[in-house]
């Protein structure tokens, strides 16, 4: 139904594992550990493509399209085939194990602390932009994410893939 929302606070739930089995969840929210139980959450490949994923904690893993992902803590993996339209990874760890589309024509943003990790897939990545803030890490130890734009400090840097670890720092500029 298209009002159905997830919430998973603790434990593990899969949605959608095997084959031909759909469900439709336009919002998903994994929270923080309750009860010193950090919760996991597996979604399908028939999951439908209009999910809104938001991690507060605990470990998340997309094997399908979805609209967004919004992560504040915790380990997202996309290991999906599809396109992940919108991506904001502001505390955490997200791991890229995709073939699809790298986040969509939108420019993918990393907060400060959060790691954008491409180093558990040897598949070579192209044509990704984000927009990096102070203490964010893009790691590409492998080389396997080529052509790729980091924008700091409002001024775009072109980087290769020889880079090991990539941090950045973006400042506020405050008008007078």
């Amino acid at each position: 139904h298209a009002s159905n929302a997830l919430d998973v606070y603790g434990g593990t739930v899969g949605v959608c594992e095997l084959s031909g089995e759909t469900a439709r969840f336009p919002v998903i929210r994994v929270n923080a550990v309750t009860n010193n139980q950090a919760p996991t959450l597996t979604l399908g490949k028939g999951i439908d493509s209009s999910a809104v994923i938001t991690a507060m904690g605990g470990a998340v893993n997309v094997n399908s399209a979805v609209t967004t992902i919004t992560q504040y803590g915790g380990t997202v993996t996309d290991t999906g085939t599809g396109t992940v339209g919108t991506l904001a990874v502001y505390g955490g760890t997200f791991v890229c194990k995709t073939t699809g589309t790298l986040y969509g024509t939108a420019t993918a943003k990393l907060g400060s602390g959060a790691v954008l990790d491409f180093d558990q897939d040897a598949r070579t990545k192209n044509g990704l932009v984000v927009d990096a803030y102070r203490g964010a890490k893009i790691v590409n130890s492998n080389g396997t994410l080529n052509s790729f734009q980091v924008n700091a400090d409002r001024k775009s840097t072109r980087l290769n893939s020889s880079h090991l670890v990539i941090s950045y720092a973006v400042f506020c500029l405050k008008k007078k």
